[in-house]
């Protein structure tokens, strides 16, 4: 237990040095720099939140050596920058474009710092033999993955408009923050999105995105369904989610602290979902409802 407190330690130490290093090659304008300066607190708390999703994945991992590091580094960016920045640039026309670049930059270089050296904490920087017995069928026809990427895309939309709609959209700050002042019912309100808006068939495409990002870390864990799917749903909320906690000049404090509470519980429950639908094969749409949790 100790031990594994000082790793975790360690990692929020190397996640903050890679922060400061990534900081070191981007240029952010006067003003914005001072409107995203973070407290310490709040640093050190992203930091540890992040260290300790890591964390558990790595520990959870029958993975070892190049091949997790090369997948973690895939899903921790994943989460952590490509599914952020692509929100952020359908919905804040504020960013100026020539930022962008920098923030993907800067995503790239905190992940790659900070990953090998968290493997190599957890002494999982070299390969050795699994002992984890009889893996999972994960032998996924073509059939299969067409039904169980249209059935994520679905669970995702319900998901993201569900909790978007009772959580994030019931202020009125965050709706004038988005250019609204309109507030309808739940099924009005999804009838506009859906007939006036492209916002549907984006999170579609972000949908595919999460499944492609998460499948990875899915395959990495050892234990059932229902240990794996714990794992990946708290890795998703916290590596996602967490940066929320930063102030950044492109988003004010109340909007961050709504849509953080929108997306740590909304990535919780559909990363479980995730856990459960890609653990293994399913010979068809029934036998997914047929599983064992123990």
């Amino acid at each position: 237990m100790i031990v594994n407190l000082i790793r975790i330690a360690g990692i929020t130490i190397i996640l903050q040095i890679g922060y400061i290093l990534a900081g070191m090659m981007i240029t952010i304008p006067s003003e914005a720099a001072a409107e995203s300066d973070p407290s310490l607190f709040h640093f050190l708390l992203h930091c540890l939140l992040l260290a300790i999703g890591l964390s558990v994945v790595i520990r959870n991992s029958e993975w070892y050596g190049l091949k997790l590091i090369v997948t973690l580094v895939f899903s921790f960016f994943g989460f952590l920058t490509f599914m952020s920045l692509i929100e952020a640039s359908f919905f804040m026309t504020n960013i100026p474009q020539e930022f962008i670049p920098q923030l993907w930059l800067m995503g790239t270089v905190v992940v790659l710092f900070s990953v090998p050296l968290a493997v190599l904490i957890h002494g999982k920087a070299t390969s050795k033999e699994s002992e984890t017995g009889v893996r999972p069928d994960r032998t996924f026809s073509v059939g299969e993955w067409i039904w169980k990427t249209g059935f994520i895309a679905v669970i995702y939309l319900i998901i993201y408009f569900t909790f978007g709609y009772y959580i994030a959209w019931q202020s009125a700050e965050l709706r004038e923050f988005y250019g609204s002042t309109e507030f309808l019912g739940f099924f009005p309100h999804m009838k506009t999105v859906l007939l006036e808006t492209t916002l549907a068939p984006f999170q579609v495409l972000r949908a595919v995105l999460w499944m492609i990002f998460a499948l990875p870390l899915v395959w990495m864990l050892k234990g059932n369904v229902f240990r794996v799917a714990i794992i990946t749903g708290f890795a998703i909320s916290v590596l996602h989610s967490s940066q929320l906690l930063l102030p950044n000049p492109f988003m004010p404090e109340t909007i961050r602290h709504i849509h953080l509470l929108e997306t740590s519980t909304s990535m919780f429950l559909f990363g479980l979902f995730l856990g459960v639908i890609l653990y293994r094969s399913h010979d068809s749409f029934k036998d997914f409802f047929d599983f064992e949790v123990f």
